[in-house]
């Protein structure tokens, strides 16, 4: 399909149009960067940014028919985790990997409440216990002791009070 005339619009009156002798195969993929018309960047730039706290995103062909739309808005987004439409084809939702250029990992439906842990960090001389929680219903919370990121194929799953015996990060 050649993607001459096709717009993305945002919340605002910012549209972008793509250039005529733009085609794309079923499956394949196209990147455009919402970063208002920065061109540091080799390739399609809209000339508007996308607001953190959510906003309407919608893709329109030539006729102006919607052909997909995060109607009335996307949700706040949260750092460092991107949003779309996960492998299934269907599941829109937050994507915990970003894939730019490749397909999409699975979606998840939202995203969990930041843990609360319940020592901050400092120096101690006496064992102690620490405890984690989220105000998110039904979450895993995983954590390390080495300082690498904790993810559920690395870290511990949290259960009971961490029991700190020596110098731990």
């Amino acid at each position: 399909t050649d993607l001459g005339g096709w717009r993305l619009h945002d919340s605002g009156a910012s549209v972008f149009v793509f250039p005529s002798g733009i085609t794309l195969a079923p499956n394949a993929r196209l990147l455009v960067y919402a970063d208002d018309g920065n061109t540091a960047m080799p390739g399609l730039h809209a000339p508007f940014k996308l607001s953190a706290g959510g906003e309407y995103l919608g893709l329109k062909d030539a006729g102006e028919a919607v052909v997909n739309e995060f109607s009335p808005s996307f949700p706040a987004q949260v750092n460092n985790v991107s949003y779309g439409i996960g492998d299934d084809g269907t599941t829109i939702g937050f994507l915990l990997a970003p894939t730019p250029g490749t397909a999409n990992a699975a979606a998840s439906a939202g995203a969990c409440a930041k843990p609360t842990i319940s020592v901050k960090g400092k120096w101690f001389d006496d064992v102690f216990s620490v405890t984690l929680a989220t105000a998110t219903a039904g979450a895993t919370i995983y954590y390390t002791t080495d300082g690498s990121t904790p993810t559920s194929s690395n870290g511990t799953e949290y259960d009971d009070p961490i029991q700190i015996t020596t110098s731990t990060t």
